[in-house]
């Protein structure tokens, strides 16, 4: 009886995710343990691989290789088992732009979702144009609720969507961001239409050399959300890297309330001959539930080899 009720209870909450006109589904926010230190503001930042879900133009201006790896626990402690895992590779082309691929995972027993994205970018007199396509996936473990409502003739739903973005520097220090993913609004119902909605993301960053601040707004499915931080880089953590810390928060419709906060430690590899990069990010939902630990994110990032003794923010991307 205690799994049936876990089962019901989350076949429930996910079926209210995806209804009306399923605008909780596909909803990746929590891009790296880095934007979610500065309150998931990245769609004008943009410099690493994590852009390819916050902005995919701005890998148009990433110098060097780049792999990204995170993983997330969602609002730990309300006693749900809910996780992201999130795998990002970057390679400029030199002349030719930039290549992006990526792979999202969200959900838990009950209910999981899938992404694969592939992203073009190219650059040229300060700015860079982006498009992406995503092959979405979303399914539902098979159980005994599943089998008696019609709502699940199938159990999973396979669709493609396509995005467009853009990201320009001017006055040297200023960086706005635009993009709009999901234009197509992919049908992702499984036995009725239920289309993803256009989402709109815009924002303005500020970069002097090692400070950067952001905000962004966010509109999807009638709601808006702004959110605002920035970090700080370029401390020396003794013989074995720089640090960065990092400060946000969020507010919107639909009583969405965050606060945020994280730290960086950048370093080399020598052996490996490869840079390496560990983030973490925490997002405390105030809003959401009581009880609540928050959201627990933590990334690792391997490029080139950084330049530790001049550590600067580039606004083109990558490091000086």
């Amino acid at each position: 009886m205690r799994n049936n009720i876990k089962y019901i209870t989350g076949v429930l909450f996910f079926i209210l995710l995806l209804s009306g006109p399923a605008f909780g589904a596909f909803n990746q926010l929590d891009y790296s343990a880095r934007s979610v230190g500065m309150g998931n503001v990245f769609v004008a930042v943009a410099d690493d691989s994590s852009a390819l879900f916050a902005n995919p133009s701005g890998i148009g201006n990433m110098k060097s290789w780049e792999v990204q790896l995170s993983y997330n626990k969602l609002v730990i402690g309300t006693g749900d088992d809910i996780g992201e895992n999130y795998l990002g590779v970057v390679y400029p082309m030199k002349n030719y732009g930039s290549l992006g691929f990526s792979w999202y995972t969200f959900g838990d027993t009950v209910y999981s979702e899938t992404v694969y994205q592939l992203a073009y970018a190219y650059s040229a007199l300060n700015s860079s144009f982006g498009v992406n396509v995503k092959y979405l996936s979303n399914a539902f473990a098979a159980n005994d609720w599943t089998n008696i409502n019609p709502y699940f003739s199938s159990l999973s739903k396979n669709v493609f969507s396509f995005g467009v973005s853009f990201c320009s520097r001017f006055f040297n220090d200023f960086t706005v961001g635009f993009f709009m993913d999901d234009f197509n609004s992919p049908d992702i119902g499984l036995s009725t239409e239920e289309r993803l909605p256009v989402t709109l993301k815009g924002g303005v960053s500020y970069r002097q050399k090692d400070t950067l601040v952001a905000i962004e707004i966010i509109s999807r499915a009638n709601l808006t959300k702004f959110q605002v931080g920035g970090e700080i880089n370029g401390f020396k953590a003794g013989d074995l890297g720089l640090m960065s810390f990092r400060l946000g928060a969020g507010f919107g419709d639909g009583s969405y309330f965050n606060i945020c906060a994280g730290t960086g430690l950048k370093f080399n590899i020598p052996l490996v001959g490869a840079g390496c990069s560990f983030d973490y990010g925490f997002m405390l939902p105030t809003a959401f539930a009581d009880g609540t630990a928050g959201t627990h994110k933590f990334t690792l990032t391997f490029t080139e080899l950084y330049n530790l003794k001049d550590d600067k923010l580039n606004p083109e991307g990558g490091l000086k």
